[in-house]
Protein backbone atom coordinates (compact mmCIF):
# COMPACT_ATOMS: atom_id res chain seq x y z
CA UNK A 1 0.00 0.00 0.00
CA UNK A 2 2.73 2.24 1.05
CA UNK A 3 4.29 2.09 -3.02
CA UNK A 4 1.03 2.96 -4.41
CA UNK A 5 0.61 5.76 -1.81
CA UNK A 6 3.86 7.27 -2.99
CA UNK A 7 3.56 6.60 -6.44
CA UNK A 8 -0.12 8.28 -6.21
CA UNK A 9 2.06 11.38 -4.49
CA UNK A 10 4.41 11.67 -7.28
CA UNK A 11 1.62 11.69 -10.37
CA UNK A 12 -0.10 14.52 -8.22
CA UNK A 13 3.46 16.70 -8.49
CA UNK A 14 3.64 18.98 -10.76
CA UNK A 15 5.53 18.49 -14.03
CA UNK A 16 7.92 21.05 -12.69
CA UNK A 17 8.62 19.48 -9.47
CA UNK A 18 8.44 15.67 -11.20
CA UNK A 19 11.29 16.71 -13.66
CA UNK A 20 13.29 18.46 -10.79
CA UNK A 21 13.44 15.01 -8.92
CA UNK A 22 14.00 13.22 -11.94
CA UNK A 23 17.08 15.14 -12.64
CA UNK A 24 18.09 15.39 -9.38
CA UNK A 25 18.05 11.10 -8.78
CA UNK A 26 19.84 10.94 -12.32
CA UNK A 27 22.33 13.93 -11.29
CA UNK A 28 22.74 12.25 -8.04
CA UNK A 29 23.57 8.45 -9.55
CA UNK A 30 25.77 9.78 -12.40
CA UNK A 31 27.84 11.46 -9.39
CA UNK A 32 28.07 8.31 -7.80
CA UNK A 33 29.26 6.68 -11.03
CA UNK A 34 31.67 9.15 -12.52
CA UNK A 35 33.60 9.42 -8.75
CA UNK A 36 34.22 5.68 -9.28
CA UNK A 37 35.65 6.54 -12.45
CA UNK A 38 37.89 9.20 -11.27
CA UNK A 39 39.03 7.36 -8.18
CA UNK A 40 39.83 3.98 -10.59
CA UNK A 41 41.60 6.70 -12.81
CA UNK A 42 43.29 8.66 -10.41
CA UNK A 43 44.97 5.64 -8.48
CA UNK A 44 45.74 4.30 -12.04
CA UNK A 45 47.60 7.20 -13.03
CA UNK A 46 50.02 7.34 -10.16
CA UNK A 47 51.16 3.79 -10.64
CA UNK A 48 52.17 4.79 -13.90
CA UNK A 49 53.51 7.70 -13.49
CA UNK A 50 55.34 6.04 -10.37
CA UNK A 51 56.50 3.19 -13.07
CA UNK A 52 58.04 5.49 -15.37
CA UNK A 53 59.95 7.77 -12.68
CA UNK A 54 61.67 4.26 -11.59
CA UNK A 55 62.51 3.66 -15.08
CA UNK A 56 63.80 7.24 -16.09
CA UNK A 57 66.04 6.53 -12.82
CA UNK A 58 67.26 3.54 -14.27
CA UNK A 59 67.98 4.96 -17.36
CA UNK A 60 69.77 8.26 -16.41
CA UNK A 61 71.93 6.18 -13.38
CA UNK A 62 75.38 7.01 -13.78
CA UNK A 63 74.75 9.12 -16.94
CA UNK A 64 76.05 12.12 -18.50
CA UNK A 65 73.98 12.25 -21.50
CA UNK A 66 71.47 9.73 -23.52
CA UNK A 67 71.79 7.65 -26.42
CA UNK A 68 69.43 7.74 -28.92
CA UNK A 69 67.25 4.78 -28.05
CA UNK A 70 67.24 5.36 -24.55
CA UNK A 71 65.53 9.33 -25.69
CA UNK A 72 63.28 7.37 -27.71
CA UNK A 73 62.65 5.11 -25.20
CA UNK A 74 61.84 7.81 -22.38
CA UNK A 75 59.66 9.73 -25.39
CA UNK A 76 57.56 6.66 -26.14
CA UNK A 77 56.62 6.11 -22.61
CA UNK A 78 55.98 9.82 -21.77
CA UNK A 79 54.06 10.06 -25.18
CA UNK A 80 51.67 6.79 -23.98
CA UNK A 81 51.30 8.20 -20.59
CA UNK A 82 49.82 11.56 -21.75
CA UNK A 83 47.92 9.77 -24.42
CA UNK A 84 46.03 7.97 -21.51
CA UNK A 85 46.01 10.82 -19.44
CA UNK A 86 45.77 14.01 -21.06
CA UNK A 87 46.22 16.47 -17.94
CA UNK A 88 50.03 15.60 -17.81
CA UNK A 89 52.03 18.14 -19.02
CA UNK A 90 55.48 17.17 -19.75
CA UNK A 91 58.78 15.56 -18.44
CA UNK A 92 61.83 17.45 -18.38
CA UNK A 93 65.26 16.64 -17.66
CA UNK A 94 67.95 18.60 -16.30
CA UNK A 95 71.26 17.75 -15.73
CA UNK A 96 72.44 18.42 -12.14
CA UNK A 97 76.22 19.73 -12.90
CA UNK A 98 74.43 22.83 -14.80
CA UNK A 99 71.79 23.46 -12.47
CA UNK A 100 73.22 22.61 -8.90
CA UNK A 101 71.31 23.91 -5.85
CA UNK A 102 70.97 23.71 -2.08
CA UNK A 103 69.32 20.11 -1.49
CA UNK A 104 65.99 21.90 -0.07
CA UNK A 105 65.41 24.13 -2.68
CA UNK A 106 65.65 22.49 -5.90
CA UNK A 107 62.14 21.17 -6.19
CA UNK A 108 60.43 24.61 -6.04
CA UNK A 109 63.06 26.58 -8.17
CA UNK A 110 63.93 23.86 -10.64
CA UNK A 111 60.06 23.49 -10.97
CA UNK A 112 59.68 26.77 -12.37
CA UNK A 113 62.41 27.44 -14.40
CA UNK A 114 61.71 27.65 -18.19
CA UNK A 115 62.16 24.41 -20.21
CA UNK A 116 64.75 25.68 -22.78
CA UNK A 117 66.87 25.33 -19.87
CA UNK A 118 66.23 21.46 -19.88
CA UNK A 119 68.29 19.27 -22.40
CA UNK A 120 65.70 16.79 -22.85
CA UNK A 121 61.97 17.71 -22.87
CA UNK A 122 59.35 15.15 -23.87
CA UNK A 123 56.92 15.86 -25.90
CA UNK A 124 58.55 18.73 -27.47
CA UNK A 125 55.63 20.85 -28.05
CA UNK A 126 55.01 21.45 -24.49
CA UNK A 127 55.37 24.46 -22.34
CA UNK A 128 55.38 24.92 -18.52
CA UNK A 129 51.50 26.05 -17.57
CA UNK A 130 51.66 29.49 -15.62
CA UNK A 131 49.56 31.86 -13.67
CA UNK A 132 46.72 31.12 -11.40
CA UNK A 133 44.53 28.53 -13.15
CA UNK A 134 47.93 26.54 -13.66
CA UNK A 135 48.72 26.99 -9.50
CA UNK A 136 45.08 26.38 -8.60
CA UNK A 137 45.23 22.80 -10.83
CA UNK A 138 48.69 21.69 -12.08
CA UNK A 139 51.53 20.57 -10.21
CA UNK A 140 55.15 20.96 -10.68
CA UNK A 141 57.30 19.05 -9.14
CA UNK A 142 61.11 18.08 -9.41
CA UNK A 143 62.67 14.24 -8.66
CA UNK A 144 66.04 13.81 -7.82
CA UNK A 145 67.51 11.06 -10.06
CA UNK A 146 71.27 10.91 -9.33
CA UNK A 147 73.11 13.01 -12.15
CA UNK A 148 69.97 14.71 -12.91
CA UNK A 149 67.01 16.18 -12.02
CA UNK A 150 63.38 15.10 -13.60
CA UNK A 151 60.63 17.71 -13.30
CA UNK A 152 57.34 17.37 -14.57
CA UNK A 153 54.09 19.27 -14.69
CA UNK A 154 50.58 17.07 -14.24
CA UNK A 155 47.23 17.67 -13.16
CA UNK A 156 46.96 15.66 -9.63
CA UNK A 157 44.12 13.64 -10.48
CA UNK A 158 45.43 12.23 -13.44
CA UNK A 159 42.12 13.93 -15.30
CA UNK A 160 39.23 15.86 -15.30
CA UNK A 161 37.05 13.16 -13.92
CA UNK A 162 36.74 14.98 -10.59
CA UNK A 163 35.63 18.13 -11.79
CA UNK A 164 32.32 16.23 -14.07
CA UNK A 165 32.00 14.28 -10.29
CA UNK A 166 31.38 18.20 -8.99
CA UNK A 167 29.85 19.40 -12.11
CA UNK A 168 26.78 16.61 -11.48
CA UNK A 169 27.03 16.71 -7.49
CA UNK A 170 26.07 20.42 -7.91
CA UNK A 171 23.76 19.93 -10.56
CA UNK A 172 22.13 17.38 -8.29
CA UNK A 173 22.10 19.94 -5.43
CA UNK A 174 20.51 22.30 -7.71
CA UNK A 175 17.73 20.47 -8.45
CA UNK A 176 16.43 18.91 -5.03
CA UNK A 177 17.18 22.71 -3.47
CA UNK A 178 14.42 24.08 -6.48
CA UNK A 179 12.65 21.12 -5.78
CA UNK A 180 12.26 21.40 -2.41
CA UNK A 181 11.65 25.20 -2.53
CA UNK A 182 8.51 24.34 -5.05
CA UNK A 183 7.41 22.10 -2.47
CA UNK A 184 7.37 24.32 0.68
CA UNK A 185 5.83 26.91 -1.43
CA UNK A 186 3.23 24.79 -2.70
CA UNK A 187 2.81 23.67 1.20
CA UNK A 188 2.94 27.00 2.35
CA UNK A 189 -0.50 27.86 -0.41
CA UNK A 190 -2.03 24.96 0.91
CA UNK A 191 -2.00 25.88 4.02
CA UNK A 192 -3.00 29.81 3.72
CA UNK A 193 -6.41 28.00 1.76
CA UNK A 194 -7.08 25.86 4.88
CA UNK A 195 -6.70 28.93 7.17
CA UNK A 196 -8.55 31.35 4.84
CA UNK A 197 -11.26 28.76 5.07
Amino acid sequence: MGKYDLYRGFRKKSLRSKSLLILCLISLITTLVTFKIADDTHSKFYVEQDYIISEIKDELEGENSLTKEENQRIRTMVQVHQNNYPSYQYLALYPKEKNQMKDYQYDSILADLDLYQAQYVYPLNQEVKRGFLADSFYISEAVDAGEWYIVQQYHPTGSYYYEITVVFFSLSLISLILYVGIEIRRYLKIRLRLIRN
